[in-house]
């Protein structure tokens, strides 16, 4: 019981911890919100000044040049001030005069001493600028989240496990940094408040002493997770004195400087400081490198990695920069607000890292998104900063060169360079990728030319036996074992026939089929989020089962590859993945269509088979439009036998862009369906792999090529819709033009492209990118539409389609397309169709 209380006491220390940050952050918003709007309402010197703490003598810091009356002097950073208002200058006379809100137009004589020479000038009191506001209050915003997400991170890590010791610094780790952001970081003078902030003596000084305290509790974390060293369990009392013995000896020294008035240089704490975080960084490295389990790798190494970019950027920027007041003086105000918001940003990634560490689950894809986050954030802002200085650089020299007065050709050249920054980027890291990691940059090029041949393999063996071998060379992958589901749909069977404990009524089944990502097998079975029975996990365990990599289509899990270990039991990778994740659904549908192709060939009823190719068929197209960001389209398809050869898809993209298609395969039946399904998933694994969309047709082409016969082709049309630039880029292969009806009552027919796909191999493609405004419409179709005929063998036509678009813009996509159906089967007059109809409507919003 004796050992117990402590843990308890500890316990119920955080929860009033937890409390009074709660109650105490609602009172202090209201207080910051209110001090914020105080100050964007104010008028205000903005010119700073440094005040000598030894000697009172006032120095200026950055200029406001718009502070100074029109034709006034304007002093440099350095200048000393003499005077202000006839008042010799000291911390005082600034506190009355200068600091904290003013009414506009206020005015204040001011003398200063510049190169030896005494000058006189007027500082003027003005409003804030809509640009300054707008930062601080986003600064404010970023800040305000930033704090309730480490408080919310240490609360519900707490709640869920509070007996757990790790956990306990977890949460007392996230409430020190958001006590050093409350405590310590201000965007407006307290002369801006409008009522005084209740508590202020007590919680300054105890927000103070709680980020005094994070390093500690960093350090003593690193200790405890993900499992305790031996050290601990030896020699707990005295290793926990020792983490904590720069604090204490600093509380001792502030204790004497009571009685001594010595007083404690901070420059000193924040090098006690320091050492402990890098200490912890120590630690966390040494214990990654000596970790005895692949999953207990992986915790060490997404929080190694997430805490050294954001502990990192936060001694950087707090304990290099602030003592070098110089160099943060120096720069511009913007860059300042800049680096502060970046510093928020990267705080984040520790106590996130942790919590899923704890966790023990989806560590390495949790680990790639962090990466890509941090890598986007860095890679951006290195290329803002060159296009800062280039147009910086670029309009001076045009200025200066030209003797131009005006700014349009800054504006101009910053237009220009901002265009080139996403291409440059591109470019810059398939490069990279090249010289840095060729190996890495190999494998994706095997692995996307086997995606590429996977629908032209003529039978599940062969499939498998292609699978394994690229899986062993490419990614040393030493045991592919494809587990598949029975005819029945419940049981799943090893190799087609062998039968498995595992059931569609699984647990563990159920997440693969609705998580649809490789899921590694220690995660699984330590975390415990998975119900995995000693049946199945027996069966893993006994095959040396590393990863699990689900097969899903539209219809559902068909099945899934169990993958061994890597050669020499090296981890998988974040890439590894990420490489898996890209090549499932083309290995799941092509077994898919072996699946069906086989049960063809066995029943020999085409009734039934039709009927299956009907059903999968209509599960290749979207059956929700997904989200389409900018647009709003409305696609149908209707056959005229049970499998047809028409195609349309809306893809949405990891760019935030949507691509859309509609194809149409020469013939009719299930034929022309595996061709489109063929040419379905030849499309997604090209959009999903990026680059040029011209070159991307040519790679489609020649698979299809390559895999039909000589008779049969393909009429194709693919655009993608960016939002960011409201622009449309386009392939047309052969098909019906389709019509864009813009805002001037015009119309643009779409047809730059080349020949049909599968005509001729090599066969050149281009693509046009056009511009949609809002309110402008697309629309593609087959030839089903247009050539449907009436009795009298007359048919719809382009020109009646086009005219019913035209009179009815102003509807949504779906109305357009429910007008249209009624109109063209108005016009048949009840007579059966002869071909299939497909139309797809896209609106700019």
């Amino acid at each position: 019981m004796a050992r117990r209380w402590p843990g308890k006491a500890l316990q119920y220390l955080i929860y009033t911890l937890i409390a009074v940050f709660v109650l105490f952050f609602l009172i202090y918003s209201v207080y910051e919100i209110s001090k914020t709007n105080y100050w964007a309402r104010s008028a205000s010197f903005e010119t700073e000044f440094n005040v000598d703490d030894e000697s009172d003598i006032v120095t200026f810091g950055r200029i406001n040049e718009e502070g100074f009356s029109e034709g006034q002097p304007i002093p440099a950073r350095g200048d000393t001030l003499l005077t202000i208002n006839d008042s010799l200058a000291s911390q005082t006379i600034l506190d009355n005069s200068i600091f904290g809100p003013q009414e506009p137009g206020t005015i204040a004589r001011i003398e200063y001493s510049q190169d030896g020479a005494v000058v006189t000038s007027i500082l003027e009191a003005n409003y804030k600028t809509p640009a300054d506001k707008i930062q601080i209050w986003f600064l404010q915003i970023v800040r305000f989240l930033t704090i309730i997400a480490f408080i919310l991170t240490g609360a519900w890590a707490f709640l869920k496990r509070p007996d757990s010791p790790g956990v306990r610094l977890l949460a007392l780790y996230s409430l020190g940094i958001a006590g050093f952001m409350i405590g310590s970081v201000n965007f407006a003078s307290i002369r801006y408040e409008i009522f005084q902030l209740p508590f202020r003596e007590i919680m300054q000084p105890f927000f103070g002493a709680i980020f005094f305290t994070f390093p500690a509790f960093w350090l003593n974390l690193t200790l405890w997770f993900p499992r305790p060293v031996k050290a601990i369990q030896k020699h707990g009392w005295w290793l926990h004195i020792l983490v904590y013995l720069p604090q204490i000896t600093m509380v001792v020294l502030v204790s004497m400087n009571q009685l001594t008035g010595v007083n404690l240089n901070g420059n000193y704490v924040l090098i006690f400081l320091i050492v402990q975080l890098i200490l912890g960084f120590i630690i966390l490295a040494r214990r990654r490198g000596m970790a005895q389990t692949a999953l207990e790798r992986r915790q060490l190494s997404l929080v190694f990695n997430a805490t050294s970019f954001s502990l990192g950027t936060m001694i950087l920027l707090l304990v290099i920069l602030i003592p070098m007041n110089a160099m943060l003086v120096a720069l511009p105000e913007i860059v300042t607000r800049l680096l502060i918001l970046f510093l928020f940003i990267a705080l984040l990634l520790s106590p996130l890292a942790f919590t899923y560490a704890f966790g023990r689950y989806r560590l390495l894809e949790v680990e790639a998104k962090l990466r890509r986050g941090t890598s986007y954030v860095m890679v951006t802002g290195v290329m803002l900063g060159i296009l800062f200085l280039l147009a910086y650089a670029m309009s001076e020299f045009v200025l200066a060169t030209f003797q131009i007065d005006s700014r349009t050709p800054t504006l101009l050249l910053t237009m220009v360079l901002a265009m080139t920054i996403m291409p440059t980027q591109r470019k810059l890291n398939v490069l990279m990728e090249k010289r840095l990691y060729p190996e890495r940059y190999n494998r994706r090029l095997m692995i996307q030319n086997f995606t590429e041949h996977l629908q032209s393999i003529p039978d599940r063996q062969l499939l498998w036996e292609q699978l394994k071998m690229q899986l062993r060379q490419g990614m040393t992958i030493q045991n592919v074992i494809p587990i598949m589901r029975g005819g029945n749909d419940s049981t799943f069977y090893r190799d087609e026939c062998v039968e498995t404990p595992f059931s569609i009524t699984s647990d563990l089944v159920f997440q693969l089929e609705n998580q649809a990502f490789p899921m590694l097998v220690d995660e699984i079975l330590d975390s415990g989020r998975v119900n995995v029975p000693i049946s199945e996990s027996g069966w893993l365990v006994e095959n040396e089962i590393a990863v699990l990599m689900p097969l899903v289509t539209r219809s559902g899990l068909v099945g899934f590859l169990a993958l061994g270990y890597k050669a020499d039991r090296e981890d998988y990778r974040t890439d590894d993945l990420r490489i898996l994740t890209t090549i499932a659904p083309q290995v799941a549908l092509a077994s898919e269509n072996i699946r069906l192709l086989e049960e063809n060939l066995e029943k020999q009823r085409l009734d039934e088979q039709l009927q299956i190719a009907r059903t999968i068929q209509r599960g290749f197209l979207p059956e929700t439009i997904p989200s389409t960001p900018g647009v709003k389209i409305a696609a149908y398809s209707r056959f005229c036998l049970e499998v047809a050869g028409d195609y349309y898809d809306v893809i949405s993209m990891t760019d935030n862009s949507t691509g859309v298609a509609v194809g149409d395969v020469s013939g009719k039946g299930a034929g022309a369906a595996m061709i489109m399904a063929n040419l379905q998933a030849s499309l997604r694994t090209a959009l999903n792999l990026g680059g040029n969309l011209a070159e991307l047709i040519v790679g489609v082409n020649n698979l299809i090529h390559r895999n039909t016969p000589p008779e049969e082709y393909v009429t194709f049309f693919v655009g993608v819709f960016s939002p960011e630039k409201c622009q449309f880029t386009y392939v047309n292969a052969g098909h019906n033009p389709p019509v864009v009806f813009r805002n001037d009552g015009t119309q643009q027919e779409l047809e730059t492209g080349g020949f049909i796909l599968g005509f001729m191999s090599g066969s050149p493609y281009e693509q046009e990118t056009i511009t949609l405004k809002p309110g402008e419409i697309l629309i593609a179709y087959t030839d089903g539409v247009t050539e449907a005929m009436d009795s009298d063998e007359q048919e719809y036509g382009e020109e009646r389609l086009n005219n019913l678009i035209k009179e009815n813009r102003s509807s949504t996509p779906e109305e357009m397309l429910e007008l249209v159906k009624k109109d063209v089967s108005d016009f048949c007059g009840g007579k059966e169709m002869e071909d299939d109809f497909t139309m797809l409507i896209m609106k700019v919003l």
